[in-house]
């Protein structure tokens, strides 16, 4: 398949992150789970992000929130509890991006 191009309206990309967001930290339906950390659901976000940066003051409240949702959510995880302490910081990153595991 062969790389697409297409241009969105500031609104477009606004309605986008918000899916984005939705999807990976919001969702609560377990069959979305698939997408919290795909690597092309990241990649999007990327790409778009690079182009519309968030503000550094509402990175760091979002990524603070979102973080303790995700350790939360991971509790219960019985994957979760048998992966290393690196395996752990790693799988947490993914889930976190766009925003930094500090």
């Amino acid at each position: 398949m062969k790389e697409v191009t297409f241009l969105l309206t500031p609104a477009e990309v606004n309605a986008l992150l918000k899916l984005l967001n939705y999807i990976k930290f919001t969702c609560e339906d377990e069959e979305a789970d698939i997408f919290k950390d795909s690597p092309f659901i990241n990649s999007i976000f990327e790409k778009i992000l690079k182009e519309n940066p968030i503000p550094l003051h509402q990175s760091k409240q979002r990524q603070k929130e979102i973080l303790e949702d995700i350790e939360k959510r991971l509790e219960q995880n019985d994957y979760y509890k048998g992966l290393s302490t690196e395996e752990k910081r790693e799988y947490l990153s993914v889930l976190l991006f766009p925003y930094p595991l500090e």
